[in-house]
């Protein structure tokens, strides 16, 4: 069961990775404006109900690389060890974390350039900024030592 719970999970996550992919590419060639997600679904080969089981609409699908790094991010803060001051633990995330992601890949340049040129994406950024905030500060003070 294990087995199948795993591959079930890895095909899951490559659907996912897929459609953040298609997103971003038809976002980038054809502006957000310019695409659908039904454009998105149908450059991956899946229903647009396949897309909605993953993500609610498309600058969602556009920003899941940023999410699943901020993610990453918060689970590294938790990770640390348990006498190390929430300072310490951040900070020591954050290398953590920009030394798996040295260099910025395509996509999150690709990323940035709509960011750029779209407020409307911009603004649901800021709120999934402020969201990675409100956890990292949660995590933080769950370590007590004083924030």
């Amino acid at each position: 069961m294990d087995t199948l719970d795993t591959l079930r999970t890895r095909k899951k996550a490559a659907t996912r990775q897929s459609l953040h992919e298609a997103a971003l590419r038809l976002a980038m060639e054809h502006g957000l404006d310019g695409v659908t997600v039904e454009d998105i679904a149908d450059a991956v080969g899946v229903s647009r109900r396949t897309f909605s089981n993953y993500f609610a609409n498309k600058e969602d699908a556009i920003l899941h690389a940023d999410r699943e790094r901020t993610g990453l991010l918060v689970s590294l803060v938790e990770g640390r060890p348990s006498g190390e001051k929430p300072w310490q633990a951040l900070r020591a995330a954050c290398q953590d974390l920009y030394r798996a992601h040295p260099v910025p890949d395509r996509e999150w340049v690709a990323q940035l350039r709509l960011l750029r040129r779209h407020p409307s994406l911009l603004a649901r950024q800021a709120g999934d900024q402020f969201a990675l905030e409100r956890d990292l500060i949660a995590v933080l003070l769950d370590r007590g030592h004083g924030v």
